[in-house]
């Protein structure tokens, strides 16, 4: 723009903004601008001062002194100011002088602000080439599931999430590189990347991203797996950190066996192991040392699950018995029994993995309810053809039925048990509406663990 122009543009911003009346219909001009993108439309005014009417009635040449509401086309707005000593001039330009700023439209804006983000998406997969960055990033690029609070942050808090992002793709990079058989607890890789070991906790911001960016490499490295099923609330965190060589938790995290043997990585006898099940000792084996088993063993390859504490108990106190009475105390082992306290824990399904590479057989048996039903049920989908319901009859049901009821919402649980091995007590559920407890078949169970003793006697 030429100075002249230039100069004529300050003296018709001048003179407009220093005018009374014009304020309000400048503001609904540039209001309309930016919602059509084009200089076209019309504004509407209402509940006039005097000044309003007497400076739009001049501009305008026309009288508005007796009228309630004015409306002004935008193109009227620049033929009136062509009659003006300020011809020659842009009414956008105007508008946009005494706006103090340019009025892109509505959806230029979004526009540009998109180019911007893509650009910022695009530089730090420039910085980051490895294939999990390069997957997170798609995923952000694409707004997949998952990604919205991360669109989030940006519109909100930009400068915070620049640094959570590098933090972020900077422990995807390192899980990327790191050898397969290494495993880095939660707050020493925290401290690493952020050089903060709380950088990571699963409640701050950052750490909320990195599950986030996990669950979504998970989710596509993996599709359904059997293993997050069979988990849920902290045990699935677990899990998911687990499956990426971090450990978040590795001494509450357990699982309590007896009559197991294994061997480390180097095929060489884990010898805690070997003298707990030589002197019949139950362990309590923390997710620490589960991960250091390579390979696992159960005599006569069965493994007896329990998920009762009380019935494990009560069958290594039968088997105590009938080994005083056989006289065999001093030269047989316990039979090989887990007790998984509940809901499955990540220490329970890793070793049952470990037993089950090594070809044991995997009995389960728990409660005769829709939580003990869907627990069977991902064993039969994480193992199939060596897992099996242990005493899942509806017989069994008979023996174990109680008065307790079963409230609808855990009933509604059952439409995820699909095992046609399961589906005739799934609808005895149903119509009964009563748990059942593996108390109450103790003793087939116990007949069960009797008899693959006597074959290994």
């Amino acid at each position: 723009m030429k100075s002249d122009e230039l100069q004529k543009l300050q003296k018709a911003k001048d003179y407009f903004s220093s005018t009374k009346g014009f304020a309000r219909l400048f503001k609904a001009m540039a209001q309309k601008y930016q919602s059509l993108g084009r200089w076209a439309g019309s504004v509407t005014l209402t509940s006039f001062k005097d000044e309003e009417r007497d400076a739009l009635s001049t501009l305008f040449r026309a009288d508005f002194s007796r009228r309630k509401s004015i409306t002004i086309s935008l193109e009227r707005f620049a033929k009136a100011l062509e009659l003006t000593k300020f011809s020659g001039i842009s009414a956008l330009s105007l508008l946009e002088e005494i706006q103090g700023q340019s009025l892109l439209s509505n959806s230029d804006r979004l526009a540009h602000k998109e180019r911007a983000k893509a650009t910022f998406f695009n530089d730090l997969a420039v910085q980051y080439p490895e294939p999990y960055c390069q997957l997170w990033l798609e995923a952000i690029s694409k707004k997949q599931p998952g990604t919205r609070s991360i669109q989030t942050t940006y519109d909100t808090r930009f400068d915070q999430l620049r640094v959570q992002m590098h933090h972020v793709l900077s422990a995807l990079a390192a899980i990327n590189k790191r050898h397969p058989n290494k495993i880095e607890r939660l707050p020493m890789f925290a401290r690493r990347i952020t050089k903060d070991p709380h950088g990571f906790d699963p409640n701050s911001d950052t750490g909320r991203i990195l599950l986030q960016a996990l669950k979504i490499l998970s989710s596509q490295l993996r599709a359904s797996d059997p293993l997050t099923l069979a988990l849920s609330g902290a045990e699935a965190l677990t899990e998911l950190y687990f499956s990426f060589g971090i450990l978040r938790d590795d001494l509450w995290n357990f699982v309590t066996c007896t009559g197991i043997t294994g061997s480390a990585a180097d095929n060489q006898l884990l010898g805690y192991l070997t003298e707990a099940y030589r002197q019949q000792v139950t362990l309590n084996l923390p997710l620490r040392e589960v991960v250091r088993i390579d390979k696992a063993y159960a005599a006569g390859q069965v493994v007896y699950v329990v998920e009762n504490s009380g019935v494990y108990s009560a069958l290594l106190d039968l088997c105590r018995d009938f080994c005083e009475e056989e006289g065999l105390m001093e030269m047989t082992p316990n039979p090989p029994l887990v007790c998984t306290h509940g809901q499955f824990k990540l220490a329970s399904l890793l070793l049952l993995d470990k037993l089950a590479a090594s070809g044991t057989l995997i009995y389960y048996s728990g409660d005769f309810d829709p939580e003990g039903l869907s627990m069977a049920e991902r064993l039969l989908l994480r193992y199939p053809g060596q897992a099996k319901a242990w005493h899942y009859t509806l017989e069994d049901y008979q023996l174990s039925r109680s008065d307790q009821v079963l409230s609808p919402q855990r009933l509604k649980q059952l439409d995820r048990v699909s095992s046609p091995e399961l589906a005739p007590l799934k609808e005895k559920l149903l119509k009964t509406g009563l748990a059942g407890y593996q108390e109450g078949i103790l003793s087939d169970l116990w007949c069960d663990v009797k008899q693959s003793m006597q074959e290994r006697i």
